[in-house]
């Protein structure tokens, strides 16, 4: 199933890639998790991360396989919970001015078994959208304009 959701967040686009990839801060906005730490390596290809999920607390390791700042991030999930049998995400930033980015998530993620990812896609997307809004609100009330 692949979910897609994106906000236009007004703030520069540096300030935007860099806080979404800031795990000392990524708790700070993220409402989603309860746990967001580097595993091996920096920030970039190749880098691994676990992130654990509030509400049952599962967990989900995942590789950075793309990382061209400020504009994309990609990732893949390299273990993670029993029924999800893939699960891959995009982060892409446009500039649409000095002040101005667009912030669009793109995930893939398919159930074990498959039919569940039916019902796993409304999940995602919601919690897409809700970190999306906190991503704005934090960055409103935390990151300075240019």
């Amino acid at each position: 199933m692949k979910i897609n959701e994106q906000l236009i967040i007004n703030r520069p686009i540096h300030l935007l890639f860099n806080l979404l990839h800031d795990y000392d801060r990524r708790l700070e906005w993220d409402p989603f998790l309860s746990e967001a730490k580097i595993i091996s390596r920096k920030v970039g290809i190749g880098c691994i991360v676990r992130s654990t999920e509030k509400k049952l607390g599962l967990s989900m390791d995942t590789e950075y396989v793309s990382f061209k700042p400020p504009k994309l991030a990609a990732i893949r999930m390299i273990q993670g919970p029993t029924f999800l049998d893939t699960f891959t995400g995009t982060w892409l930033l446009e500039e649409l001015s000095q002040s101005e980015t667009k912030i669009r998530f793109h995930y893939n993620v398919v159930g074990k078994p498959r039919f569940i990812s039916y019902f796993l896609a409304p999940l995602f997307r919601y919690e897409s959208r809700r970190r999306l809004k906190a991503l704005q609100k934090f960055a409103y009330s935390s990151l300075s304009r240019p």
